[in-house]
């Protein structure tokens, strides 16, 4: 054998094992769970981490009125009554469509709280089913103790949706504990409990808001509210809070 065709030879077999280890490296199974374990998507998560939730006992503009429940709201970013873009989102804990919306809203939230610091997104809690208020009203209770209640909730719907069933108070509580050492007391538990009546009269009766997932979006340059039901598109969303941010208004065609 020719020293020409035993170096091809060579070549070729290095080709081939460069080829493999590439092929190795992007399908890496490990690498793969670490991004995505338990359908969660763990980058996005780390992000979500950073937004500490808050509470604000105050009025907001909703159209051309101001309004609120008469209790705190839990809240991510700038003082509603500070931002120029208020995105108010009603959620229930046991709703199949707020899980797919969380996993639509969040990234997108996630970049406008990241990029502007005058964006406010408001998370108002809805006990639409009876049996989980309680979860409800622990998420209150961890906002008061600024626990980054955006990540927990994409958490908690991204587990519901990969395991077609909802999580117990355990696993809720186990979720949150990710985040932090939170002590959460009943008096808390029963205080929140009766906030949240207060908050869903209002939403029902002012904001005729009827059901969950609803996004409402205010711009106070624009004076105006956009109201969406049901699910929102991610580019949908996007869009709306792009043209907001600048005071023009939205292509909502």
């Amino acid at each position: 054998m020719s020293g020409k065709i035993v170096a091809l030879i060579l070549i070729l077999i290095l080709i081939a094992g460069g080829a493999f280890l590439l092929l190795r490296g992007s399908n890496n199974p490990s690498e793969t769970q670490n991004a995505n374990e338990g359908g969660v998507n763990q980058t996005l998560k780390a992000e979500l981490t950073k937004f500490k939730a808050n509470l604000y006992n105050g009025s907001i503009n909703v159209g051309n009125s101001t309004t609120g429940p008469g209790v705190p709201l839990v809240y991510i970013g700038a003082p509603p009554d500070q931002a120029e873009v208020v995105v108010m989102v009603f959620y229930d804990m046991k709703c199949p469509y707020c899980a797919l919306e969380f996993q639509n809203a969040t990234k997108v939230l996630a970049k406008y709280l990241e990029k502007y610091d005058n964006i406010s997104v408001i998370l108002a809690g809805l006990i639409i089913h009876e049996d989980v208020k309680e979860y409800h009203a622990y998420i209150r209770c961890l906002a008061q103790q600024h626990a980054p209640i955006l990540a927990i909730l994409y958490e908690y719907y991204t587990i519901t949706l990969n395991n077609q069933a909802w999580p117990s108070m355990e696993k809720l509580k186990s979720i949150a504990s990710e985040y932090g050492n939170w002590s959460v007391s009943d008096d808390c538990i029963q205080k929140e409990l009766q906030n949240l009546v207060r908050i869903d009269i209002w939403s029902l009766d002012t904001l005729q808001v009827h059901g969950t997932p609803t996004l409402i979006v205010q711009s106070e340059k624009l004076d105006t509210a956009y109201v969406s039901s049901g699910l929102t598109s991610p580019d949908k969303l996007d869009s709306l809070l792009a043209s907001l941010i600048k005071g023009e208004q939205p292509n909502l065609g």
